[in-house]
């Protein structure tokens, strides 16, 4: 797939409302802050919409709030093992995915006693085990089976290790429609999320500032959950992607890009694509 990139995309329009303090939530989001975009891949209409929030950090930029919904007759996703150093963007353009609507990082990753970047946790593509299941306290899996999408917790690590596509990574976010996080420890990065619909549709989800500084995971959580509320998805669960300068999305059929542009480490990628 060869994708022409077009620019790193933050929406800018007049807002209405103002905040008091740095902090976001579902709160903060109005109508009026939304702009929407459809484009066709494979002959099926996809959506991305774009909530840019009030620019209450001057020294950080103004918040973006991105959803990109795959429109799929068959919810589908793929894990694409990466493991290469680059500008994010660019690893992602490179990549090769059937049909895809939108690309993302995918887990987290880890330096070995070696000093060298290694994947952390289960990753498994097309049936095929890329990398093992990394115990950890809290966290899950995005798997696809069966042509059944699923965010499930750390514990159904037998389920993952049966899907046909599956990631590993923590915390998750949103299950059941709720926020799923217990408490706000206020650090606050770029995000990434993939989720689910309560139709069953598969969605990328990010928060970007230009420097970097979005959301806490708390406030993530908070946002997603609202979307409904604002004339986005109904994210039934969500499960969090490696953070930080890790955090992009790409757009092929539109160009748009968010997050971070310079050089890390990629160690994998999610590819939400379109099946018939």
């Amino acid at each position: 797939m060869a994708v022409l990139l077009k620019s790193i995309y933050f929406v800018s329009f007049a807002l209405l409302m103002v905040l008091i303090n740095t902090s976001v939530s579902g709160e903060t989001l109005s109508n009026n802050m939304l702009q929407t975009k459809t484009f066709d891949v494979e002959e099926t209409e996809q959506l991305l919409q774009v909530w840019s929030l009030p620019n209450d950090d001057q020294n950080n930029g103004i918040l973006s709030l991105v959803a990109v919904t795959a429109r799929s007759p068959i919810p589908n996703f793929e894990v694409i093992d990466v493991r290469k150093e680059g500008r994010i963007f660019t690893l992602l353009g490179e990549l090769k995915c059937r049909s895809p609507v939108a690309l993302s990082n995918g887990g987290f990753y880890f330096e070995d006693d070696a000093g060298f970047p290694q994947p952390l946790g289960l990753v498994i593509s097309a049936g095929q085990k890329k990398n093992d299941f990394r115990r950890r306290k809290f966290g899950g899996f995005a798997v696809l089976n069966k042509q059944r999408v699923d965010i499930i917790p750390v514990d159904s690590v037998s389920a993952a290790r049966e899907a046909y596509q599956a990631i590993q990574s923590s915390p998750i976010l949103v299950y059941r429609g709720q926020n799923d996080m217990f408490s706000d420890r206020e650090v606050k990065f770029n995000r990434t999320a993939i989720g689910i619909t309560d139709s069953g549709n598969v969605v990328l989800l990010g928060a970007f500032r230009p420097r970097g500084s979005a959301v806490s995971l708390y406030e993530f959580a908070e946002l997603i959950v609202s979307l409904k509320l604002h004339g986005g998805p109904r994210i039934e669960a969500a499960l969090a992607l490696d953070g930080g300068p890790s955090s992009q999305i790409i757009i092929p059929e539109t160009g748009d890009i968010f997050g971070y542009d310079g050089p890390n480490y990629l160690p994998n990628a999610i590819c939400l694509n379109v099946l018939q």
